[in-house]
């Protein structure tokens, strides 16, 4: 059975490397103007089992979603 080994959560404000911290940084992030605008959140999970996931969303509700429904 796998298991995650790696989260990885990109913003303009930041990384996060656990399913936890991922979902505290997007739940914390807010749209604000920046000198190139926000277009997604990028999300890869790997498994112990060498599988990869990645993911790109626009918004904040989806990528939680995709993050706590991550086994």
């Amino acid at each position: 059975m796998r298991e995650i080994e790696s989260v990885r959560v990109v913003t303009p404000k930041g990384m996060a490397k656990s399913p936890t911290e991922a979902i505290t940084l997007v739940e914390s992030f807010e749209v604000v103007r920046f000198e190139t605008p926000f277009t997604q959140f990028e999300v890869g999970v790997r498994y112990s089992n060498g599988d990869e996931i990645r993911g790109q969303f626009s918004d904040k509700a989806t990528t939680i979603a995709f993050l706590r429904g991550m086994r």
